[in-house]
């Protein structure tokens, strides 16, 4: 099925592209998600009782998201224990929310003349938590998926660092950790996490901490002496700077950066001998280049670790590091059962029921 939209959308595919055909799918895919999210709405305000409140506050592609946190308040579930307010929610899914959403889908076919009623809804997880970095990023802590029970929340992490490869594999199994705790735990907790890793990181090799990479146009950036030119990509002038130096060293037998390499990177301290900010390796820095105590374990680290956890750290509310507060900058009220966010800044934490 995306094999045919991406045919569509290509204008390679002589005999399948149209544009206007690959826009009405998109539109169409947008409209059915709106479509089901308006409703969704209106019957849990008219149901709960409140007033135009967003319990359907996020859609992507084909999900809606929504928070029942005001049920789980009504039905006096709140002090139960989270399997058994899980249970709860399930139940009541099948009961108000289920036949009620195959109802709108076809209530839209029909408005739109479908020829086939192909829009099914299903419920895929109960989450407790989740945090929201962006639109597709996030993380969420499942507790029943698609109608399996799991004993413990089991995190699920959707397009954040922690899923990228161009992390080094130990930060982020360390991000993986941290994130439980930002759904799960408390800031002080996450805050002795985030220090004992710092503390950890900086007795690791530079191979442990270097973030992957690729390279391109080594050659269009190399000079006639084996220099990078004016206007290299960081990551071709790191490369480059790396195969200069093992020829200058003899390193014949160390393996070189060529075009379109995988390769990883790591920050250097200003003043190295190569001059400039970074260097490049495929997967072993050679000691002979003398750079190992060159390293910015501290630049990398928060380049690697610190900073992508902030991003999802920061719509939580929370800081990594423990600092004194002078004044309390919290909003004060609330809005919809929600809490105000600073001005200009969206609410993307969410406590799910």
């Amino acid at each position: 099925m995306n094999a045919g939209y991406g045919a569509i959308s290509n204008r390679w595919f002589r005999d399948y592209f149209d544009i206007r055909i690959a826009a009405s799918i998109t539109a169409t895919g947008r409209m059915i998600n709106k479509w089901n999210i308006h409703h969704v709405n209106k019957q849990l305000n008219d149901q709960l009782e409140t007033d135009n409140f967003d319990y359907a506050f996020y859609g992507d592609t084909d999900s809606n998201y929504i928070t029942m946190k005001n049920l789980v308040d009504q039905k006096g579930w709140t002090d139960l224990p989270t399997d058994d307010i899980v249970h709860n929610l399930d139940e009541w899914y099948k009961e108000n929310l289920d036949p009620t959403i195959d109802e709108y889908a076809q209530d839209m076919c029909d408005l739109m003349n479908g020829y086939e009623q192909k829009m099914v809804w299903s419920r895929e997880v109960i989450a407790q938590s989740a945090v929201w970095q962006a639109p597709k990023l996030y993380i969420m802590a499942v507790n029943n998926s698609e109608g399996v029970a799991y004993a413990t929340p089991k995190v699920k992490i959707m397009g954040v660092a922690a899923r990228k490869s161009s992390f080094p594999q130990w930060c982020r199994d360390r991000m993986a950790a941290c994130y439980k705790t930002v759904l799960l735990g408390t800031e002080e907790e996450l805050q002795d996490q985030v220090k004992q890793i710092g503390m950890d990181y900086m007795n690791l090799s530079v191979e442990e901490i270097a973030g992957a990479s690729s390279v391109s146009n080594i050659h269009k950036y190399t000079n006639d002496v084996g220099m990078p030119i004016k206007g290299a990509p960081y990551n071709s002038k790191a490369s480059i700077l790396y195969n200069n130096a093992c020829d200058k060293k003899g390193l014949h037998d160390e393996e070189r950066i060529n075009e379109g390499d995988k390769m990883v990177m790591a920050k250097l301290i200003e003043g190295n001998p190569l001059q400039y900010g970074y260097i490049a390796f495929p997967t072993f820095l050679p000691p002979e280049l003398g750079l190992h105590d060159w390293i910015d374990y501290k630049g990398t680290y928060e380049k690697m670790f610190l900073h992508p956890m902030d991003l999802i750290l920061e719509p939580r509310g929370w800081e990594s590091k423990k600092r004194v507060k002078l004044f309390d900058s919290k909003p004060k009220g609330h809005a919809q059962g929600k809490k105000v966010a600073p001005k200009n800044v969206e609410v993307k934490t969410r406590k799910l029921f």
